[in-house]
């Protein structure tokens, strides 16, 4: 069994003849049928490439806390599910500050450094990009 049918490739339009293969492979003993090619369609003309958008200057965020202080950077995105500590709170070198839910798992955020927590800059429930400060300790 043959069929017409019409083909567009990249914009341009071609006319070909399908002959439907026996169960085993088998084509019919007729030639191969050949392939037209259809005029192809009048297009209109390509629109002018626009400027390219210039990137649009963004404000970092302040750092919080006091100047100097070291920042507590989420190491992957995720979700804040815990928070352990208090602004003012006295911690040691590696104490957890809060849990982070990422890939199913949760991650122990810990203190850089010993020292006081300066500030708290996310809070429970809070979707954070990987880098963000979610807090900053001032160092004792």
């Amino acid at each position: 069994m043959k069929k017409q049918l019409r083909i567009t490739v990249d914009g341009e339009e071609f006319e070909v003849t399908v002959e439907e293969m026996g169960s085993e492979g088998n084509t019919s003993t007729a030639p191969a049928a050949k392939t037209e090619r259809a005029a192809p369609k009048p297009q209109a003309a390509p629109a002018p490439n626009p400027e390219p958008a210039q990137p649009v200057a963004t404000a970092e965020p302040a750092p919080s806390g006091a100047q100097g202080s070291e920042q507590v950077l989420a190491p992957l995105a995720g979700t804040i599910r815990g928070i352990m500590v208090s602004v003012g709170d006295d911690v040691a070198s590696g104490d957890t500050l809060l849990t982070l839910e990422a890939l199913k798992l949760e991650n122990e955020i810990v203190a850089p450094a010993a020292g006081k927590v300066a500030s708290i800059d996310t809070q429970v429930g809070d979707n954070v990009e990987s880098g963000a400060v979610l807090a900053t300790i001032d160092p004792s």
